[in-house]
């Protein structure tokens, strides 16, 4: 698998070229904790090189490092940007695992918040904001492995494993949504799809739209 991290277009391009000139389709790209939206323009330029080739419906392409989208203490829930990856072409998305810059004091502080958890609901594509656990009652998901009551339980454990804790339901949600979006795409209706999910911005779909066709249109 041939890793792209973030990189001018023209190193971008040669490296990609480097990579299919000795036979690879299988490619990693470091979103380098930004998300679709933010990084759109570098991950146009892997597309393009890939369109060049006529490889485009034959290569794997897994977005890494992803951020999930701009948190806020100001609402409940905002919309989940780290899913959308699949609506713009990539195959895999894989957990974000680079944090922001803060002095080590910093955490420290942090770590002695009440406990506060980001989950993913697939029904709108929210991260919800879950602070207590009868705020998890109004979204929590049928089909998860994790009981509601095993996560009550969750928020009262030390901020490493919840944070362990919240890692693993998102991965959870994040994997039995990407399955289901696996026969959306097949079929060809992945923006007919992501309009109805409430956290799906307008421009998104807007975003999603342009991308495929300036790529499509290049040469």
């Amino acid at each position: 698998m041939g890793v792209i991290p973030k990189l001018s277009y023209s190193n971008t391009r040669r490296l990609m070229d480097f990579y299919i000139n000795r036979g690879l389709n299988a490619f990693y790209v470091d979103f380098a904790a930004r998300n679709m939206i933010t990084a759109k323009r570098d991950c146009m330029n892997v597309f393009k090189v890939l369109k060049r080739h006529e490889m485009i419906e034959t290569s794997f392409l897994y977005a890494y490092n992803v951020n999930s989208g701009r948190l806020t203490k100001r609402v409940n829930a905002v919309p989940a940007r780290d899913i959308l990856s699949f609506g713009f072409g990539f195959d895999a998305l894989g957990r974000k695992h680079k944090r922001p810059k803060i002095d080590s004091g910093v955490w420290k502080q942090i770590n002695t918040l009440p406990a506060k958890l980001r989950l993913f609901n697939k029904r709108d594509y929210g991260y919800y904001r879950v602070i207590n656990s009868e705020r998890i009652v109004d979204f929590y998901p049928s089909d998860s492995c994790f009981t509601m009551d095993q996560f009550g339980r969750f928020l009262r454990l030390s901020i490493t494993e919840l944070r362990r804790c919240e890692g693993l339901f998102n991965t959870e949600q994040l994997g039995m949504e990407a399955y289901r979006l696996r026969q959306i795409i097949r079929n060809d209706k992945p923006i007919e799809y992501l309009s109805k999910k409430a956290y799906v911005k307008e421009e998104d779909i807007k975003a999603i739209k342009n991308f495929k066709n300036n790529v499509l249109s290049s040469s």
